[in-house]
């Protein structure tokens, strides 16, 4: 379908004025693909998988290539490839389900086109973050529609949502800008769904712009999702197919082995400098927990690769073809310490630009404008700060999906048992307070506007204390049974600290039940008090 698509495309820009990529800036449309295409049936009734075939749209007016490269193991690290152009390790991109999935600040493809004059727009799979400044609109894109992950129904994803809950439509509100679309399957947006809308972006287009277009597409298919990144021991890379279209503009001569290879086919498209090629590429299986320290994974899981060696967990030496290492032949590195020595010094230079992004707490932001709610959930837990008089500390491994949050809720309330022997549980977040003032502070167990009788009767606390805690100031108070959510104001001076809220009472003795919901805003200007209080019963 999206060949044909695209061969609707040709026909109806091929009619249009042609004119330079130096006068006129190209649209462009980045795709990332990872669904199987829908079977259609042969003459003969069976059943043949549809494929891109681009060679139908090869002529005079359109350039096209296409070929094989390596993608990076999750979506969030693909996504990071695409968006910055370099290995997503080199931004700190670890996880997929977790606060490590957020990249440390950096200059977008976005970014880059914004500047340049570019309308900016996301679709789809957000796989960075979903609150400031790790959302689309602080990556560069001045319009965005978009859930976060790849999974249905996160914390982080509109509570009860359905697959078809939400409505697409590719466009661009200022014609006379040039266009960039990134557009992310997952989900909520089906491959089907972006073939319709993508042919009705060519339909809308068609007499109105004379702009040379792009269309640059990475399928990645089902396989580099098998496990999600972070979490379960992966792959370093994965096959993936990618496609480029360019009509109207400048010969394409791309040579991609990479996801982040794309990033780099775009700058030419657009007639920027040429970037210089590494030689010796280092990849990482990036599979630890998210309470491990990244030292620890320095060396393994790595893979140092050369033309014609590679270096695998720093101590093993493989010979390498095509960016393969061939594990049938491991070499001896005493009678190759110079080839080892020269891997493992690129492997040391790769590691001090990743480990700065690694260690970055990546903070959210809040404060920049009085009453713009920052809402954080427990899928972004880092470490708990409650230290208990014996040294340990709750447990703190993120809170993922909908339905688990209510699976936990409901049998604390319905099982004894299973209360009973329930672990301390609470996680922080590291928030960065841009302006001193006074900060609103609410937390619960739901969030805000959930809808159901069950539901409802899920979010009551019981009776007990609630601790909420921003950097080295801790509100306590007695919680009402039956109440909802619990609300504090505070004040607080600019920068990066920790935020934690929990309630006792919750659970057995004082164990620690984190909230899993909180949203914090600055309400106004410091006024050296505190004053806190529960909110109503409803």
């Amino acid at each position: 379908m999206l060949a044909r698509v695209l061969w609707g495309m040709w026909g109806i820009l091929a009619a249009c004025t042609v004119v330079s990529a130096e006068v006129i800036k190209p649209n462009v449309l980045l795709i990332r693909i990872d669904e199987p295409p829908t079977p259609v049936i042969g003459e003969a009734g069976g059943s043949i998988p549809e494929v891109f075939d681009f060679d139908q749209v090869l002529n005079a007016n359109w350039k096209s290539e296409r070929g094989t490269c390596l993608a990076s193991p999750g979506r969030s690290a693909v996504q990071a490839a695409l968006l910055f152009g370099t290995p997503p390790l080199q931004h700190g991109v670890v996880a997929d389900l977790d606060w490590r999935r957020k990249a440390v600040a950096a200059q977008t493809l976005a970014d880059q086109l914004q500047k340049a004059g570019y309308h900016t727009a996301f679709y789809g799979t957000w796989g960075l973050g979903s609150a400031k400044p790790f959302d689309p609109q602080s990556r560069g894109f001045s319009q965005a529609q978009y859930f976060e992950t790849a999974a249905s129904d996160t914390l982080t994803d509109i509570w009860g949502l359905s697959k078809n809950g939400m409505k697409w439509v590719f466009d661009n509100p200022h014609p006379e800008k040039p266009y960039f679309a990134y557009i992310s399957q997952g989900h909520h947006l089906t491959r089907e769904v972006i073939t319709a809308q993508l042919e009705e972006w060519i339909s809308r287009n068609a007499g109105i712009s004379n702009r040379p277009t792009v269309v640059v597409i990475l399928e990645t298919g089902k396989s580099s999702e098998k496990s999600p990144r972070g979490i379960a021991p992966d792959q370093y890379y994965y096959p993936a197919k990618w496609y480029c279209f360019v009509q109207g503009t400048s010969e394409i001569n791309g040579e991609i082995k990479t996801d982040w290879d794309l990033y780099h086919l775009i700058q030419k498209v657009l007639g920027e400098p040429k970037s210089k090629k590494q030689s010796v590429m280092v990849f990482h299986k990036a599979c630890w927990s998210v309470s491990d320290s990244p030292e620890k994974h320095r060396h393994r899981g790595s893979l140092v690769i050369d033309r014609d060696l590679a270096l695998i967990d720093g101590l093993r030496l493989f010979p390498a073809k095509d960016l393969a290492p061939d594990l049938t032949a491991e070499m001896d590195i005493s009678e190759h310490s110079k080839q080892h020595q020269h891997l493992l010094t690129v492997h040391a230079k790769w590691w001090q630009g990743a480990q700065a992004a690694l260690n970055d707490q990546r903070a959210f932001e809040v404060g920049k404008t009085d009453a713009e709610k920052l809402s954080l959930t427990a899928l972004d837990w880092r470490t708990s700060k409650i230290i208990h008089p014996d040294g340990s500390s709750p447990l703190s491994v993120p809170m993922v999906y909908q339905e688990n949050l209510i699976e936990v809720l409901d049998a604390l309330k319905t099982n004894a048992e299973y209360r009973e022997t329930f672990p301390a549980y609470s996680g922080s977040w590291a928030v960065n307070i841009t302006r001193s003032g006074r900060y609103k502070i609410t937390a619960s167990l739901l969030p805000e506007g959930v809808e159901g009788e069950k539901h409802k009767n899920l979010k009551k606390l019981e009776g007990g204390q609630a601790h909420i805690k921003l950097g080295r100031n801790e509100v306590q108070l007695r919680l009402h049974k039956g109440a909802t959510s619990v609300s504090v104001q505070t004040d607080a001076d600019p920068g990066v600290t920790d935020l934690e809220c929990w309630f006792t009472g919750q659970l057995p003795l004082t164990r620690e039940l984190g909230a899993f919901f909180v949203t914090i805003e600055r309400v106004g200007d410091k006024k050296f008090d505190l004053k806190a209080k529960a909110a109503d019963s409803p």
